[in-house]
């Protein structure tokens, strides 16, 4: 289910109900972590007039030189004439080895040559999902050029909470309506001012994030989550009012993850993570002590206007000026993430 009040997530939906239709055609979800690729993916294969069948999501690092070969026995064996369609969904494909590209790179080759063209005319479809701008690791030298064009014939960004922020209360209900019948086989109603409080929270975990704080208030009773929500808007508010953007002292919190979900990286790959989100957190400094004038934050960091201008459009910093409600983008000379 995919909530959609504000502007933005209404045009993901519209977008959405397009790439359903394009049967064949792989497709790219970028977007942060927990801001719901997977819901996408699945309701992109809901909106095929196709017959699907969705296999279950695996990671980049676990693709192997058998899981290719068993995908190309599965291309060479379906045929045009199948009256259903398989879509693989594969998460983190920024983490994807340079050899796996080069394999994933032949199997689009495969389906190009059963049909008039990349994924035309075959019973086998792609979602790939990923956390980083691919185009900015291919400028780095981190992903091929041409498996992202092959790969990226329809393309989805999915904006972070803290962008669509109309869609917050909405969601905050349905939460709630959810794991209270869930937990005590009972429908409440969520305070208002607790939802106030939501909406002016950047969620930095989006909407996994948003439901797992919702899940655990109503895991302490029917009495008790109420009390955990109001402490936990009241210590949350604090902190976000105490912090501005600050630089990574470390990168524990990248190894932290890597260990939780088992994921493995080339030492090529982490290092370049680390320093694209080291000067994604400058750039935000930057900005945040500039009160979001790009031509002011480029001149503090001594680079060019118009390197500015570029690297905020790669990272997407666009979002609200300090000095007005406008929405700004990456026309604007004032701007924040």
């Amino acid at each position: 289910m995919l909530i959609a009040e504000s502007t933005v997530t209404q045009n993901c939906l519209n977008q959405l109900k397009k790439i359903g239709l394009a049967n064949n055609e792989p497709v790219l979800i970028q977007g942060e972590p927990g801001v719901g690729k997977r819901l996408i993916a699945s309701m992109i294969h809901h909106c095929s007039e196709a017959n699907v069948k969705l296999c279950k999501p695996i990671p980049a690092q676990d693709i192997s030189g058998s899981w290719i070969r068993k995908l190309q026995k599965q291309i060479e064996r379906l045929s045009q004439s199948d009256n259903f369609l398989i879509c693989h969904v594969i998460e983190n494909l920024e983490a994807l080895s340079d050899r796996m590209q080069s394999q994933l790179l032949l199997i689009m080759d495969m389906l190009a040559e059963k049909g008039d063209g990349i994924g035309a005319g075959t019973p086998v479809r792609f979602i790939f999902l990923s956390e980083t701008d691919l185009s900015h690791l291919i400028r780095n030298g981190l992903f091929r050029k041409d498996l992202y064009y092959r790969l990226t014939v329809l393309n989805m960004y999915v904006p972070p909470l803290r962008q669509r922020r109309e869609d917050i209360p909405l969601l905050s209900e349905f939460f709630t309506a959810k794991y209270s019948l869930e937990k005590h086989c009972s429908l409440v109603q969520l305070p208002g001012d607790i939802k106030t409080a939501f909406s002016a929270y950047d969620w930095p975990g989006n909407v996994a994030q948003l439901e797992e704080t919702i899940k655990k208030a109503m895991e302490k009773g029917m009495v008790a989550w109420v009390d955990d929500l109001y402490q936990w808007c009241q210590d949350h508010t604090k902190q976000q009012n105490r912090r501005s953007p600050t630089l990574p002292m470390d990168v524990d919190e990248c190894l932290r993850k890597m260990m939780d979900k088992k994921q493995g990286m080339s030492l090529k790959t982490a290092r370049q993570l680390c320093i694209m989100k080291m000067e994604k957190d400058i750039l935000k400094t930057a900005l945040f002590r500039t009160h979001g004038n790009c031509k002011k934050a480029a001149k503090f960091l001594n680079i060019s206007y118009k390197s500015m201008l570029n690297k905020v459009k790669a990272y997407q910093l666009f979002g609200r000026s300090l000095d007005s409600n406008q929405r700004i983008g990456p026309g604007s000379e004032n701007i924040l993430a």
